[in-house]
């Protein structure tokens, strides 16, 4: 994280393969002390296209954004799921069936031959799989992402 200049925020859960996958009224329930504690004005999730722990994470947070006013709430593609045909296409539709409206954001990430890069390597462990199930992860990895900023729909349908 340090290479990306992120600051962590540690909690207890794990990803689903070491353990038991919390219930989502906990992860709300942990995340919302966590929102109290820090009082961030911009909240970054993801799409959840693929991935049961991202699925979980996004379905948390827009839980959280209908509970806390004044956050600006940001969707990032994840990364190789968003080149599986139709995930993308289908999670957006889905945001706007319940009610939010996704507007695409001019690029926000740059090209990622830097810090990203050297972060990505740090996952010794994920490498190792994607190289046999994935065989061309890192092109697909070290494009920038995308970001839609989501709000509340206003317009009924």
């Amino acid at each position: 994280m340090s290479l990306v200049g992120a600051k962590p925020c540690w909690m207890e859960f794990t990803d689903s393969q070491y353990g038991e996958t919390p219930h989502l009224s906990l992860l709300v329930e942990r995340l919302l002390e966590v929102m109290r504690d820090i009082s961030p004005l911009t909240v970054v999730i993801p799409a959840g296209l693929f991935h049961s722990d991202h699925g979980l994470a996004h379905t948390a947070a827009l839980q959280l954004f209908r509970h806390i006013g004044g956050l600006t709430l940001l969707v990032y593609e994840d990364a190789l799921y968003r080149s599986i045909p139709g995930l993308l296409v289908d999670r957006l539709a889905l945001l706007r069936d319940a009610g939010f409206t996704s507007t695409p954001l001019t690029a926000v990430s740059p090209n990622c031959d830097g810090p990203k890069a050297a972060a990505v390597q740090c996952y010794a462990s994920q490498i190792r799989s994607l190289e046999t199930v994935w065989p061309d992860w890192r092109t697909e990895v070290m494009q920038p992402e995308r970001y839609w900023r989501l709000t509340r729909s206003t317009v009924a349908i």
